[in-house]
């Protein structure tokens, strides 16, 4: 172990540094940790946001419904890629989960789904892009209370 009154130069290597620098600042406590916690915590929602459009945009499951012109019903489950059966013939079998049944996005305007994902990626950049530089002219304050009103 390293004393306490040692000098970072008379240290040879880096664990001898990390241990004299922790016992000076004073091992982890209550505070550390809280801080630690504070820290993380956005991050931590950042990555949820970020991960959210992949789960709204889950491919839609749907189920076929028996209209009157037809002779007989079929209640199957439809694969996601037949293309072959009218709007009026299917419903989604769970139409809240997902923004893909909410905008009817199967078959041919099934492409716009992922573009969902890069359009939130798009808006993030430009963001932080606008957002960065009203921060650097009307400070930090003014710029999240002007993120929490866009986002509102």
């Amino acid at each position: 172990t390293t004393e306490i009154d040692a000098t970072p130069e008379s240290l040879t290597n880096l664990a001898e540094y990390v241990d004299w620098a922790l016992e000076k600042a004073g091992n982890s406590g209550r505070f550390q940790r809280r801080y630690i916690v504070i820290l993380t915590a956005p991050w931590i929602l950042c990555g949820a946001q970020t991960m959210a459009h992949v789960f709204t945009a889950l491919p839609t499951h749907r189920q076929r419904v028996c209209t009157h012109q037809a002779d007989h019903c079929n209640y199957g489950p439809l694969a996601d890629d037949d293309c072959t059966v009218l709007r009026s013939e299917y419903e989604f079998l769970d139409p809240a989960n997902s923004v893909a049944s909410d905008f009817d996005l199967v078959c041919e305007t099934s492409m716009f789904v992922p573009l969902l994902g890069t359009l939130f990626f798009l808006g993030f950049l430009f963001g932080c892009y606008v957002l960065g530089s009203y921060a650097d002219m009307r400070g930090r304050r003014a710029t999240y209370l002007w993120s929490v009103l866009l986002v509102q």
